[in-house]
């Protein structure tokens, strides 16, 4: 089964959603999980750095505490990017994620192709399997 589980994390109600269940199933499986927080950078850089402060990201914070609860083992981690989707798409190359796990509004017709959806993004480009946890929030 999955080992190596990649959850990108924002300070969304899709994302608190997604956190609370990938912990709970990581926990099922014995996988591990590192949870992404990809930060807008107009120069689309993408370093890996570890979050140096958990207190000035909320979602990384969250994704902590649930992955205590759950016995989880956990990373926290922290990309710019001008293009999320791509961050994540990258970061679960590079750590050999077997699956992506994250959090949708559930938007769709022409808001959601407005503001644009990175679950969808991520979806279509991704190589490795993507589970979706559906939030019904606006």
């Amino acid at each position: 089964m999955y080992k190596h589980i990649l959850l990108p994390v924002d300070d969304s109600p899709a994302s608190a959603a997604a956190i609370a269940s990938c912990m709970r199933f990581a926990a099922s499986i014995g996988a591990q999980v590192t949870a992404l927080h990809v930060q807008p950078d107009s120069h689309a850089l993408s370093a890996r750095a570890p979050c140096p402060n958990h207190s000035d990201y909320p979602p990384l914070a969250a994704a902590r505490t649930a992955a205590s609860a759950h016995q989880v083992r956990y990373e926290p981690l922290l990309r710019h990017a001008a293009a999320p989707h791509a961050a994540i798409l990258k970061t679960a190359h590079e750590l050999r994620c077997d699956l992506i796990a994250m959090g949708s509004h559930g938007r769709i017709g022409l808001h959601g192709l407005v503001k644009g959806s990175e679950t969808r993004k991520v979806l279509l480009h991704s190589t490795v399997p993507v589970l979706v946890f559906r939030s019904e929030g606006p």
